[in-house]
């Protein structure tokens, strides 16, 4: 199964789904989502298709001089054995070109999936105790995950820490969690004498190198969490930082993390912005 698309109000749909029909695919369900493509948010009508649909973004794009969208097992970015990978959807433009953007953060260590800051419209999931739970969760979804106790509070405790709460519990979840001091506030503090972060986490205290903190973040795609510590950087740090980004580049780009590549790049265009 993968999923077509093509620029909401672009073409009538009905015609949309009669090409796709006779270039042998079957047609599921349509939805609507928001992708930032090239810094600006665009709606795509999406649609579930079962067969072969490599190219055939790119045919929509040219047929409808729209931009056209691909989403399948050839867009996933990563290896799916390390298990944990990106979805991505693949954006045909109609002057010509693509961009591979990723959308879904899949990590099957905690069997979840999690939308990235590109994507609107798409909810999350994680699986617990054997029962998929739609993220974030809600008030009575959180209720029975709770009952299950032991080791699923743990991997829900994991995938905050990861993920951030807001992206893991509703707002009215995540109320009822802080009314009931379920949930323990995190705090990040940067000693730039010592060139460590320290974490709090309710009376657990823990030290983390700040180039290895920044690296981190970075890695697990929270570019603009990073940018804030770095904005708040001596200049002697920010230059320290920017050195070890550019190295890291290049270890990435040897070892083809396209990914982690691509957020690299896009801290040290805002670094750049933001200024020593």
């Amino acid at each position: 199964m993968g999923y077509l698309g093509i620029e909401a109000g672009k073409a009538d749909l009905r015609e949309v789904i009669k090409f796709l029909k006779d270039c042998g695919l079957r047609v599921g369900k349509t939805r609507q989502v928001d992708i930032k493509v090239r810094d600006a948010w665009v709606k795509f009508v999406v649609i579930e298709v079962f067969g072969f649909i490599e190219g055939l973004g790119k045919e929509l794009s040219r047929r409808y001089n729209c931009k056209g969208l691909e989403w399948g097992g050839h867009t996933i970015l990563g290896e799916v054995s390390a298990k944990l990978w990106h979805e991505a959807v693949k954006i045909y433009f109609p002057g010509g070109g693509s961009e591979v953007i990723p959308i879904m953060i899949c990590d099957e260590f905690l069997s979840i999936r999690i939308p990235t800051d590109r994507v609107k419209g798409i909810k999350g999931s994680i699986s617990l105790g054997g029962e998929v739970f739609e993220l974030p969760l809600s008030l009575r979804d959180l209720s029975k995950v709770l009952l299950k106790g032991g080791k699923v509070a743990e991997v829900l405790k994991k995938a905050v820490e990861i993920y951030g709460k807001e992206r893991v519990f509703s707002k009215e979840a995540l109320e009822w969690l802080l009314t009931h001091k379920v949930v323990k506030e995190v705090r990040e503090e940067i000693d730039f004498e010592t060139g460590y972060v320290v974490r709090v986490e309710g009376r657990k205290i823990i030290t983390i190198p700040l180039l290895n903190f920044i690296l981190n973040l970075i890695k697990e795609g929270k570019v603009e969490k990073a940018l804030e510590f770095y904005s708040k950087a001596p200049n002697e740090w920010k230059e320290k930082i920017v050195r070890e980004v550019n190295a890291e580049k290049e270890y990435a780009r040897a070892l083809s993390e396209e990914e982690y590549l691509r957020a690299l790049s896009k801290f040290l265009k805002e670094a750049n912005r933001l200024g020593g």
